[in-house]
């Protein structure tokens, strides 16, 4: 019993001599730099989301490397995987909507433009297959690999076509979500006048 009796004092002995150094403390906080909040690292996240975005419409646009364009998407992938678990409550709420819906329509673009361009590859493959077979092939097989050829060219030209028509579409996002990015800075300045 004594020992619990020294115990409680001690304890009330020390906690005023805690409490002003806490109200130090709590005073000096607000002069420190406050976190961004939750709302403002999605925003930046969203806008180094833009920045891959770009960077991958800028390939697809010259159609340079197709391994470059696939290390770009899937470093999109991640990203986006990572604002959505990360940013679900801000998402919910709407915030920087303005922003975030032309880059989500700019992401799908660009994977939907991923398919194609691998479509294009594959049919490429098919059709130089097929070219090789109508030049190894006997004079009786010819017409066969001919049709094979041609098949193979039609598949070819019309999965460079979806490639063509979603490439437009990719970029026509990228530029939406830039113009979006732009009209947020011009209201930030704005606010700050």
């Amino acid at each position: 019993m004594r020992t619990l009796t020294t115990l409680a004092f001690v304890v009330v002995s020390l906690t005023p001599s805690f409490a002003p150094s806490l109200g130090l403390a709590q005073q000096s906080a607000p002069s420190q730099a406050q976190p961004p909040s939750a709302s403002e690292r999605l925003r930046k996240e969203l806008l180094l989301l833009l920045a891959d975005v770009r960077s991958a419409a800028d390939v697809l646009g010259a159609q340079s490397s197709y391994d470059g364009f696939m290390f770009k998407i899937g470093k999109i992938e991640k990203r986006v995987s990572s604002i959505r678990s990360k940013y679900q409550i801000p998402l919910s709420r709407g915030d920087h909507k303005a922003l975030g819906a032309p880059l989500s329509d700019a992401c799908a673009a660009l994977y939907a433009a991923a398919s194609d361009w691998k479509q294009v590859r594959l049919a490429a493959n098919e059709v130089a297959g097929a070219q090789r077979a109508v030049a190894h092939a006997a004079s009786w097989e010819v017409t066969f690999y001919q049709r094979q050829l041609q098949a193979a060219q039609a598949k070819h030209a019309d999965a460079q076509k979806r490639l063509t028509d979603h490439t437009v579409t990719a970029l026509a996002s990228v530029q939406t979500a830039t113009r979006a990015q732009d009209a947020q800075k011009k209201q930030a300045i704005a606010a700050q006048k």
